[in-house]
């Protein structure tokens, strides 16, 4: 474990974390690792998985929640609700939100993810047509 800042090594983790909290306390993302999530909702998690790799085939890189919705539906048995698709790709760390877009005169929103896996996709790609207004992404 190391600073970046600094280009100091430590020997654990407790001491990486005084020295940032220390030294560099605006720099809270360096402080806070991810956690791992775990075995739980495997099966849905590998399902929205899936339906990454399926758009991936026919070389589409970002896909809009919707369509997303709309595999699973009908790619299982049960489906999913959207509240509960819009939670496991906000909290999982395989899931990436790589845009989003507002339609100009409403709160009507749509969003584009993509898997985390390294690939960088092409986000400058124009996913909405005209009267839709890119929407600042927060990491």
């Amino acid at each position: 474990m190391d600073c970046k800042k600094c280009n100091l090594e430590f020997s654990t983790k407790g001491a990486k974390e005084l020295h940032m909290r220390v030294f560099h306390p605006n720099e809270r993302k360096m402080i806070v690792e991810r956690q791992l999530i775990g075995r739980k909702f495997e099966r849905i998690v590998g399902n929205i998985e899936d339906c990454f790799y399926a758009f991936r085939e026919k070389n589409i890189s970002l896909v809009a929640f919707g369509q997303i919705k709309d595999w699973i539906n009908d790619h299982t048995k049960n489906g999913i609700s959207s509240p509960r698709l819009a939670n496991f790709l906000r909290r999982r760390p395989q899931f990436k939100l790589a845009k989003k877009f507002r339609k100009i005169g409403t709160n009507q929103t749509e969003s584009y993810w993509c898997l985390n896996d390294g690939n960088n996709p092409d986000t400058d790609a124009n996913c909405r047509g005209q009267g839709w207004v890119e929407v600042s992404v927060e990491a």
